[in-house]
């Protein structure tokens, strides 16, 4: 319980991939953390996986790398980085294709 406590503390997000990419959907923590999922993450169809164990075989079975996101729940900076940045076409391609 004390890993489910410190990813809420810092808001850590895991992406492997899009979620129509995905294999094996993250299941470990979902209903628990997804309250705190971005609106971006929902938005632009990223998996998102609470559980390093989780993403790192979801990772080795897509043979893909995995991208780690610390947030807040408050952080207008990570919002706007969300909103902003993730959200433009070639990093959103990125984002799906290459993670």
């Amino acid at each position: 319980m004390a890993r489910v406590k410190s990813l809420i503390f810092f808001g850590c997000l895991l992406l492997v991939s899009s979620i129509s990419f995905c294999q094996q959907a993250p299941q470990k923590y979902v209903s628990e953390l997804r309250i705190y999922e971005p609106a971006a993450v929902r938005n632009l169809g990223l998996a998102v996986y609470y559980d390093y164990d989780e993403a790192l075989s979801a990772s080795q079975k897509l043979k893909k790398p995995i991208m780690v996101a610390f947030s807040g729940v408050n952080c207008v900076n990570c919002r706007l980085m969300e909103s902003k940045v993730w959200s433009k076409p070639e990093v959103t391609k990125r984002l799906k294709e290459d993670f």
